[in-house]
């Protein structure tokens, strides 16, 4: 996952490979965030750049809050409208397939066991919606979200929550269009289901 940093971590010399320095650029953030006004244009790219911060860091800590609060930066980043002064941009939809993602691995992580299934609700609908998205154009190949949304039908089929079946029939759907993609990356997900 790639940093929104508006000044790399290369240009300063630092490094965000350790939770110390990403505590360093969290709290930075932190601080310019609360420093001025939501209208702020610079606002969505310390929100993206928070919400990487987060995701790096939870892959280091394993912390449970830290993949909280990257959902909740990604969700607000989804919220704010995009100023285009300053010539930066942030790439929406990027933005909302992370949340998907992100979705995902928090019931996958914490809640599958609790059988609480509003995530992976949710991340079904975005993973659905991105869908139909032009993903190709944004970086993002359609195989990847369609991989996951086979993964996340899966564990709400086997969660009881809703139709079972429908869920089955749309994932052997989406097989096929994994098979038909001639993608052998994507058979190991295809046959984990069976």
């Amino acid at each position: 996952m790639a940093f929104f940093l508006l000044f790399p971590p290369e240009s300063t010399g630092q490094s965000l490979d350790s939770i110390p320095e990403i505590d360093k650029c969290v709290t930075l953030l932190e601080h310019n965030l609360s420093s001025f006004p939501r209208s702020y244009p610079l606002r969505p790219h310390w929100l993206a750049d928070l919400a990487t911060a987060r995701y790096t860091r939870y892959n280091l800590s394993d912390q449970k809050e830290d993949l909280d609060r990257h959902i909740l930066h990604l969700t607000e980043l989804i919220l704010l409208p995009y100023p285009s002064r300053f010539g930066l941009h942030v790439n929406i939809v990027d933005v909302f397939h992370r949340l998907a993602d992100a979705l995902f691995s928090r019931y996958h992580r914490y809640h599958q066991k609790s059988n609480r299934t509003e995530d992976i609700e949710s991340s079904i609908k975005y993973h659905r919606f991105s869908r139909e998205l032009p993903l190709e154009a944004f970086g993002i190949p359609i195989n990847d979200v369609t991989e996951t949304l086979v993964l996340a039908l899966g564990s709400y089929a086997r969660s009881g929550n809703g139709n079972a079946l429908q869920s089955i029939e749309e994932m052997l759907a989406l097989c096929r269009e994994l098979l038909a993609s001639r993608n052998s990356e994507y058979y190991p997900t295809i046959l984990s289901l069976f």
